[in-house]
């Protein structure tokens, strides 16, 4: 937005950092940080996976969701609110990509392309046989060694 200040002119900001009253939800304090028109800067922006996958209709299929914020060099007037994905073509074991995601004009992501944003997990129980080993007997106190070394 555009801070008017007297004697020096019309200033276009950003919050910086700020500060919220934790009980009245009100503005306590606020860092602005002025940037000069076309001037490019770093912002971090979350990232919401919109729809149902289609691969979550398998039986044990998990959506994880690895990255949930993502760096981007923008000019801040067109900073997006969030990146939004649409994951409903997603199949299990299948995954999104930073280099997957679609941003706008203007925008460069600061992430490795590699980086892991999304995936569908199958998830399979897997039935373990149980292993039961014959246990030893329990020795008697006070009992008589027989010849094998064991006492009865």
């Amino acid at each position: 937005f555009s801070l008017d200040i007297d004697g020096v002119g019309v200033n276009d900001v950003i919050f910086q950092d700020r500060q919220i009253d934790p009980i009245r939800g009100r503005l306590v304090h606020a860092d602005l940080r002025r940037f000069a028109k076309g001037e490019k800067i770093e912002m971090t922006v979350p990232i919401h996976l919109i729809g149902e996958a289609k691969g979550l209709s398998e039986e044990g299929a998990v959506l994880s969701q690895s990255l949930r914020e993502i760096k981007v060099l923008c000019e801040p007037k067109n900073t997006p609110d969030s990146i939004d994905i649409d994951v409903t073509d997603l199949d299990a074991n299948h995954a999104i990509h930073v280099a997957d995601l679609k941003v706008g004009a203007g925008i460069e992501i600061l992430e490795s392309p590699e980086t892991l944003v999304a995936s569908i997990i199958a998830v399979k129980e897997e039935v373990l046989e149980p292993q039961l080993e014959a246990g030893a007997e329990p020795e008697v106190v006070g009992a008589e060694p027989t010849e094998e070394g064991k006492t009865e």
